[in-house]
This record gives C-alpha cells, structure tokens and sequence, in this order.
C-alpha cells in the first residue's frame, strides 16, 4: 500500500462499476467482510484497494475476476503501489494512468482530474421524437499531507428522457434525481448537477466530512433507511472504523420544496440526522442499527430556525431528546443484516419501524398508525455454476402512511419533493430480480426486472402511498391492509448491454419496457425505450419507478 497516498477519506461515486465488484467478492471473500461494512455507502476507495489486493483469497478466481480486480487497483491508484505509467501517454503529459485524464502525485499532495460524459440517444414509445442525454462535466479528486481528502463533480446536463419519467418530473417538480431543471428546446430538460466535499482524518479511526452528496444505507437494490433516490444533500459526516465496527453520524440540510418558498424568494429548509452503526459479528455475518429524525423549525413568518443543536449529540438516542424538548419530530428505527453464505450466496434485509402498537399489531386489528417496513433478499454468486453469473432476488414490503407526517412535509421523509427512501413511497409490495452477467472481461450485461403491486389514491382520497400527503387525513383507523386502494400493477424491465473499451469508458445499448395496469384506469400506461450511448466516468441513471 502506498503510505504517501493514503488519506482515507474520498469515496467512489455511488452505482459505479466498483459496487457490483464489492456485492460479488465480498461473497467470494470470506475474509472482505473484516475489510467493508458494505451497507454504509459511498464505500471507501482505500478500500476498494484493500479488496483488490486480496485478489488471492478469492474462491473460483478466472481471468474475468483478474480483470476486475486489475480495474480496482487502477481506479483507485493512489491507493496502490500495483499500476504502472502507460507507456503510450499522449504527449508524455495524458493519461499517464488509464484511470486518469491527467494526474499528479508527490510527497505531500496528489490530485486526479477526469472529464465526465454520458452522451445517449434513442426511441421511446410515447412519442416520435428522439430521446437523448447530453451530460458533459469534470470530475476532480485529490489528498494532502496523508489527512486531507477531496471531492468535485460538476456537470451539464440537457436532456429528453423517456415519457414515464417526464411524467414523474412533471407531477413532483424537481427532475428525478436531481433539483430544479429549466426547459429545453419545449420538450427537455436542463439542468446542473454539483457535488463535493471535503474531508479529514481527525484520528487514526475518525474521520470527518463536509460537503454535498448522496448517501446510502444497505445491501439491496433499494433502501428504506436512506438512498439515493433524491437530490444530494448538505451533510457533515462522523464516521469511526474501529474493530469490527463503523459508526457513522450524518446532519443533513434538506429541501422544503412542497411548502411555498419564503418571502426573499428561497426554498425553505429542513433538516434530518442520521445514526447508523453497523457491526461485523463474524467473517460472515452483518448486522446494523439505524436511528433518522426528520424535522424543522420556522418562525412565525415562515424562516427557518436552524438546525436542533441538541440533535448534534452523536450517541444517545433521540427518542429521549425528542421528548425532552417536546418535540413533534419524525423518527424512525430500524437494522440492517447480512449473513454471506460459504462463498456462493449472500442473505439480506432491513426492518424499519416509524410508529407502532403491540398490541394493535399482534391482535392484526390493520390500525393505521402501525407503520413499518421490510426488505429480504438472496444475491446468489456464480450462479448454477456459471461463471461472472449473479443473480439477486429481493421483496420489499411498506406498509401504509408510512414516510408520511402531518406537518405540511417540514418533517416527512422527503427532500427537493422526492422521497428519501422508495421512489413509489409506500403501500406497496415490490419484488426485484437482478441479473448481472460478464460473459468476457470488458463486456457486462445487466437485467433487473420489477415488479411492484400498490394501492393507488383516487380522486379526494388517501390510502397511504402518497407521503407527501397529511396522514391524518387516512380513510379509516382499522382495517388497513397493504396495498389498499385502487390496486395497480408497475412492471418494468431495464436491459443493458455495456462494452468497456477503456477504464471508465463504455459503449451502452439500453432496453426498457414498462407498463401500469390500474383498477383506476387513467394510471394504465405502457412505454417501451430503447438507446444506444457513450459513457465515460459516468454512472448510468437508475429510472426504476
């Protein structure tokens, strides 16, 4: 490990190619698990790099494995002693390291600096005209003095998605994903999208961040603690390795989007915290505790007060604190847990509690204050003895009114008017089947199939799915069942083929069929999407909803 460069605090950008690599040989690896707590994401790129370099402990390791653990070692260089100068440089001065357009590393201070393209254009179902995708920026990493890490992501982007999620813009506001976007050419979308942080390492096993990002918390396909399915966030982070355990803090400045904006013409602000400790028992077995509060405080003109300082306390619980102060604020408690299974298979889930009565839970009296939230899952490596063949399968139920509040949203688990956990929201049982393939080294092909049942409101009523809906307004107090209401169908499908004609760099043919079947018709619809791209260090988007 190369000592000069190993400042441990920046982080690979979440749904990059690194993080199928952690899910397959972290299960492959029966020692990984002492290396990662893999729920708590962004992940680490130091260790990326510790991974990479316990390619020898790997079960059934071939030259697809090599390749992988080869694009480990070079996209997270600093880490490594493993990557060599390219010999074909252009001008002696780009590309010294494949990973990188251009790159500096001395005694003290080291820097990385990559363009970042997702260009795409394709044809969709609900129209005639072409869809694109126009992504152009600049993405910047570097360290100094071995304590200093940081981060900069900046793009352009102009685009014309598919027709579902023009209509998902269109009935929350912000672009999917991302915050405010201008409109282009009449029919698309312009918008910028900035991250960045800074962070340090206060101790040997303390590090500390500061910056905007997206975060999150499991081992599954989707999350109900916390995921990336909204808008980055202001944050300030706490995360302690130390043992067997990762103990991380977040304080987080949210978007009130759904309230008017105040009178000097800004959106108004909430705020939320998060506490999750995450514990490596054995090799094999996971096991995490979350606690996330929600909330806000306004004058009587509307502003923002700022932040709860007694929420700042990173270990007590702050369901003490909540009634210390008398607080009306949103809390929820849940774990995480995995358990890899001998080098083949990996069992995971979440439970997730927001209120809740024994007895009125045991007695199944369906009251609808009785919020919770389960997810299990199977990701099985090397499937049927096939190699670089992974599949996963994962169930995910949430129960009514859950996510919601009653306080006009200040303190629902919303943020920039999209939800924080699960795009559909709540009331909904969800199935996923993923499959990954990589049939040779630089071809990848991804497959995940949907299918998500809910109970839709329909005009004037509330049945629970909707959080940004008052949950006192509910249909009835008793009776509640999941999936109330108009009951309707989402089945999707997303196909992508992807060649890797260089680190970072692909070619994409892109496949998505999906179709709404409701009992209330105006929610049928059916598209089907297809589109052929460039991508170079960039994520491809996840339009699952």
């Amino acid at each position: 490990m190369n000592k000069i460069c190993s400042a441990q605090v920046t982080y690979a950008p979440l749904n990059g190619y690194s993080y199928h690599l952690v899910e397959r040989y972290d299960i492959l690896d029966t020692g990984a698990n002492l290396i990662f707590h893999t729920a708590t994401k962004p992940i680490m790129r130091l260790r990326l790099a510790e991974l990479a370099d316990r390619e020898n402990d790997f079960i059934a390791f071939n030259k697809r494995d090599a390749f992988n653990m080869q694009y480990l070692k070079e996209d997270n260089s600093e880490y490594t002693e493993a990557v060599e100068v390219n010999e074909k440089a252009l001008w002696n001065f780009f590309y010294r390291e494949d990973a990188s357009l251009w790159n500096y590393s001395g005694e003290d201070f080291y820097v990385k600096i990559n363009p970042v393209l997702n260009m795409s254009t394709g044809l969709s179902s609900d129209t005639t005209e072409m869809k694109y995708q126009n992504t152009r920026g600049i993405e910047l990493r570097g360290g100094v003095d071995n304590k200093v890490g940081f981060y900069l992501l900046a793009t352009d982007n102009q685009m014309k998605p598919p027709g579902y999620v023009k209509s998902k813009q269109q009935s929350q506001g912000p672009y999917p994903g991302a915050g405010i976007s201008k409109t282009f050419k009449e029919t698309g979308y312009d918008f910028s999208v900035s991250k960045g942080y800074i962070g340090i390492n206060a101790t040997k096993h303390i590090s500390v961040l500061f910056g905007q990002d997206k975060l999150f918390i499991g081992d599954g396909v989707r999350s109900f603690v916390w995921s990336d399915n909204s808008n980055s966030v202001l944050f300030l982070r706490l995360n302690t390795n130390v043992w067997k355990i990762n103990y991380q803090n977040n304080f987080m400045e949210l978007i009130d989007y759904n309230n008017p904006r105040l009178p000097n013409g800004l959106f108004r602000k909430k705020y939320a915290t998060m506490h999750h400790l995450s514990v490596n028992i054995t090799e094999d077995v996971n096991v995490g505790l979350f606690e996330t509060i929600v909330f806000g405080r306004q004058d009587s003109a509307g502003y923002t007060q700022g932040f709860e300082w007694q929420y700042f306390n990173p270990i007590i619980f702050y369901r003490a604190i909540e009634y210390g102060l008398g607080s009306p604020d949103n809390i929820m408690i849940g774990l995480n847990y995995k358990w890899n299974i001998k080098g083949t298979a990996s069992l995971y889930g979440q439970v997730v509690m927001d209120e809740m009565k024994f007895f009125e839970l045991v007695e199944n009296t369906g009251w609808w204050a009785n919020k919770y939230a389960v997810q299990a899952g199977l990701k099985y490596i090397n499937a049927f003895k096939i190699a670089n063949f992974d599949l996963q399968y994962e169930f995910n139920t949430i129960r009514p009114y859950m996510y919601s509040y009653y306080d006009n949203n200040v303190s629902s688990f919303t943020n920039y008017g999209q939800a924080i956990a699960h795009p559909v929201g709540a009331n909904f049982n969800e199935h996923i089947i993923s499959a990954w393939y990589q049939p040779l080294p630089k071809i990848m092909i991804n497959n995940n199939m949907i299918i998500n049942i809910f109970g839709a409101d329909t005009m004037g009523t509330n049945w629970g799915g909707n959080i940004f809906k008052n949950y006192t307004t509910y249909e009835m107090e008793y009776g509640n069942t999941t999936g109330q209401g108009a009951s309707t169908q989402l089945f999707m499908n997303d196909l992508m083929v992807s060649w890797m004609f260089w680190h970072n760099a692909f070619i994409d043919f892109r496949y998505i069929y999906r179709k709404v079947e409701s009992e209330w018709n105006p929610y049928d619809t059916k598209e089907t999407f297809f589109s052929i791209g460039l991508r170079l260090n960039a994520v491809p988007d996840k339009m699952w909803f």
